[in-house]
C-alpha cells in the first residue's frame, strides 16, 4: 500500500485520503471551500519567508508586504512634490526622477533597496 502510494504522488495520495474520509461529494466541498480560505494565508507565509529570506523575492516572485507599502509610500509621496509645484513650472525629466529617487530612497530601509536592486538586475 505505501509503495503505491509513493508512485501515486502527492496530489493522488492527498485525493485518496479526502474522498476517503469525507466522500467524494466532502471531498470536493473541501477544496472548493478551503482552496479559497488556504490561498491568503499560504501567501502570508511566503511573504513572511521573503521578508526573513529577501534572496528568495527573485525565486518566489513575491515581495512582502511592508516592502510593497514603503514602495507606495514613496511613489505617493512623490507624486504629491510633483503635484506642489506650479502649474507654470515645467520640471525636467532630470528633477521628475531625481524627486521620486529621493522620495523612494526616503521611504524604502536597506533590506527593501538590496531587494529593488536584485530585481532591477533581471531587467538589464
Amino acid at each position: 500500500m505505501k509503495a503505491q502510494e509513493n508512485k501515486d504522488g502527492f496530489f493522488s495520495s492527498l485525493w485518496a485520503w479526502l474522498t476517503g474520509t469525507f466522500g467524494l461529494i466532502g471531498a470536493i466541498a473541501v477544496l472548493v471551500i478551503g482552496g479559497p480560505v488556504l490561498l491568503p494565508i499560504i501567501t502570508q507565509i511566503f511573504g513572511w519567508l521573503v521578508g526573513k529570506i529577501p534572496g528568495l523575492i527573485t525565486w518566489l516572485g513575491i515581495t512582502s508586504s511592508q516592502m510593497t507599502s514603503n514602495i507606495i509610500k514613496g511613489v505617493h509621496d512623490a507624486k504629491e512634490r510633483v503635484r506642489a509645484f506650479d502649474d507654470e513650472k515645467k520640471l525636467s525629466k532630470n528633477e521628475v526622477l531625481n524627486i521620486f529617487g529621493s522620495s523612494l530612497g526616503n521611504s524604502t530601509n536597506v533590506s527593501d533597496k538590496n531587494a529593488i536592486d536584485r530585481i532591477k538586475r533581471k531587467f538589464k
